[in-house]
């Protein structure tokens, strides 16, 4: 058997190429800076009393520290969720977070920066927004904006006899429950 190998020749119009060129700048990634509401968080921390956490990095916090408290009462069974001291990183762009429970940990990453596409503009997502639940593979998450942050909240399944341990109508009056917190 004898293989023949055959210049590849193309044509491209010029219309074509523009066409390319359009289609590959929509497809990269751009990013904006999103404005934080300071002043109101300043006074949301304040009034809710808020605790001083630790943290790791040196940076000074880019969005709000939104954390839940120790205990966060819900209307499902259990009644309540106790919280363990979270584990804080920063960085100039945000946060990420984990906050254990008996059942799950929840996962909060947090960024002063949206992703802008043709389908997603900041007209689209205001300073603050409760996102689309969704049920993932052991957890679920959402996605919320407050102060002009944006905060993706996962839930992650620990147990492993429980593989959706967090329905919707909890992990929103956990999001509910969420304080700013000061560095």
């Amino acid at each position: 058997m004898m293989l023949l190998l055959a210049p590849l020749v193309a044509c491209v119009t010029e219309s074509d190429a523009v066409s390319a060129t359009k289609q590959a700048q929509s497809a990269a990634l751009l990013t904006q800076k999103r404005a934080i509401d300071w002043s109101r968080a300043n006074e949301d921390a304040s009034q809710s009393g808020a605790r001083s956490i630790k943290r790791a990095g040196d940076t000074a916090l880019s969005v709000p520290l939104l954390l839940p408290p120790t205990t966060v009462d819900i209307s499902a069974a259990p009644g309540k969720i106790t919280f363990v001291e979270p584990k804080i990183l920063s960085d100039a762009k945000g946060y990420s977070a984990v906050v254990a429970s008996s059942d799950f940990d929840m996962l909060i990453d947090a960024s002063n920066q949206m992703i802008l596409t043709d389908d997603v503009t900041t007209a689209d997502y205001p300073q603050d927004f409760d996102g689309e639940y969704r049920s993932i593979e052991m957890g679920s998450q959402l996605t919320i904006g407050r102060y002009g942050a944006l905060y993706a909240i996962q839930f992650i399944c620990t147990n492993s006899v429980r593989r959706f341990c967090i329905d919707e109508q909890t992990a929103r009056e956990i999001v509910q429950s969420l304080q700013v917190q000061l560095p």
